[in-house]
């Protein structure tokens, strides 16, 4: 079954190529391996980090949510669950929710099977989503999705973190250390899950957030006492979503009063991470509060000067002078880009 869904995965790969879509991998600035250094004894305790294990699928399409699409059809949304195979049984697991990208219009839960497997190999239970789609308006193409699309996706991974709650006791998960994560479309989801103003009010429903490629579409000031940390990894050479928006975007989550760390990948483009780089974010994980990572070394996350201007014209930014600055940053206007939105006036998607 594994072997099957990870052709599936290439085919869709391959088809999302022939759409358009970049998937150039970057190698990271090196640094050690997350936890090569930890002590025997911490990692005999904390096995998530010591060893590699098997994975298994273990829900292929199980539905987690009907919705309304955007024709006003019912809809049955579906996940799949990967776990490791082996892992000690009396110990709670962390989760990665996982979503693909594809704008916000193409792809499914099956895409990204190196990422999946990865994370579920180190430990992870994996619930990867469908989520509802809806095309752009002809003429105006993929660089922009519709708010509508955005709204209607934060509202399916809310609703899959409710499935995990839901599921934990069965799934040998801890609540408390659910990490949303994703790919380009997946990564601008993730980045609105740690978001207290996304979530009607309440408190953000994951522990962290992992973003592969995306950007924060989701900024509200003042600051959220309530947000969890994100961090950002981005391609220098990232044609869809520029590095300028990147280091915005992050800028902006620290002049919000927030947690933002971003890992500039050189030579990379709209990437969707290589195996370092899943080490870099559970090291990075082990130092923010996922307490089965707790054997393991943190990663430090090298310092990003959030001075920039953005070269973009997909994406509407601004661009922090200081981080934190006391006041708002001046707009950026390169010419060709739409005006940029003033932080006091950024998109907040309510839905």
């Amino acid at each position: 079954m594994a072997d099957t869904r990870r052709m599936g995965g290439r085919l869709l790969a391959a088809a999302a190529l022939a759409l358009g879509a970049l998937f150039v991998v970057g190698t990271p600035e090196p640094v050690s391996a997350a936890c090569a250094t930890a002590s025997v004894a911490a990692q005999a305790a904390t096995p998530f980090c010591s060893q590699v294990y098997d994975v298994d699928l273990t829900q292929d399409g199980t539905v987690y949510r009907t919705a309304e699409d955007y024709e006003g059809n019912q809809v049955d949304l579906a996940l799949d669950v990967w776990e490791p195979v082996g892992d000690p049984a009396d110990q709670l697991r962390p989760a990665v929710l996982w979503m693909h990208g594809g704008y916000f219009q193409y792809g499914d839960r099956t895409e990204d099977q190196d990422v999946i497997e990865d994370f579920a190999s180190r430990g992870f239970v994996v619930v990867s989503i469908d989520y509802r789609m809806r095309p752009v308006p002809d003429g105006e193409g993929l660089a922009a999705p519709l708010e509508e699309a955005v709204v209607d996706t934060r509202d399916d991974a809310i609703a899959a973190v409710g499935w995990i709650d839901d599921n934990a006791a069965a799934l040998r998960i801890d609540p408390a250390s659910v990490v949303a994560s994703g790919y380009s479309a997946g990564a601008i989801t993730a980045l609105g899950l740690v978001h207290e103003a996304t979530n009607a009010g309440s408190p953000p429903p994951v522990a962290a957030a992992v973003s592969f490629s995306g950007v924060d579409m989701y900024r509200t000031l003042p600051a959220r006492a309530g947000d969890r940390p994100v961090l950002m990894f981005n391609g220098e050479d990232d044609g869809i979503v520029p590095i300028g928006a990147a280091v915005n975007g992050c800028g902006q989550t620290v002049l919000a009063g927030s947690e933002c760390d971003l890992i500039r990948l050189p030579d990379a483009g709209h990437t969707s991470g290589s195996d370092a780089d899943r080490q870099q974010a559970i090291g990075w994980l082990a130092a923010h509060g996922i307490s089965q990572l707790s054997g393991c070394e943190p990663f430090d996350i090298p310092a990003v000067d959030y001075t920039t201007t953005t070269t973009s014209a997909t994406i509407p930014t601004t661009t922090p002078t200081t981080a934190p600055p006391t006041t708002a940053p001046p707009v950026v206007d390169n010419g060709t880009a739409a005006p940029a939105t003033p932080v006091s006036a950024a998109p907040t998607f309510t839905g």
